[in-house]
């Protein structure tokens, strides 16, 4: 990932949020991002990560996001905010993936439909 300079200055947790030149945030790939916290619990530094990259959570520990990836580098950002006995998956999501819901939270099949589409 090569990016800009300036982006050595951006805070760490801003990293994936960052929205390269010449791109619209409907253009940056998608990622499913899913978590176990195993013995210690505290969601709050994970939750507010991913919803300061706007992501949403259609499932308990679940998130769709438009992100500037790549997978590893969301893994190593998300990681900072978990214990090391925790589990973490990425997953980038390309167009026309197949999906299937059943009553998700959060707009998660509309996030879908607009993100994953042939």
């Amino acid at each position: 990932m090569n990016n800009p300079p300036f982006l050595r200055w951006l805070p760490v947790s801003a990293m994936c949020a960052y929205l390269p030149a010449g791109l619209r945030e409907d253009e940056l790939p998608a990622y499913m991002i899913s978590y176990d916290l195993r013995k210690i619990r505290n969601y709050d530094g994970l939750i507010k990560l991913l919803r300061g990259w706007k992501c949403i959570s259609p499932l308990k520990s679940l998130w769709f996001g438009t992100l500037n990836g790549p997978t590893a580098a969301i893994r190593d950002l998300l990681r900072t905010q978990m214990d090391g006995d925790d589990g973490l998956v990425v997953v980038e999501l390309k167009p026309g993936s197949d999906w299937a819901t059943y009553s998700p939270n959060e707009n998660g099949a509309e996030w879908l439909k607009a993100n994953i589409t042939p």
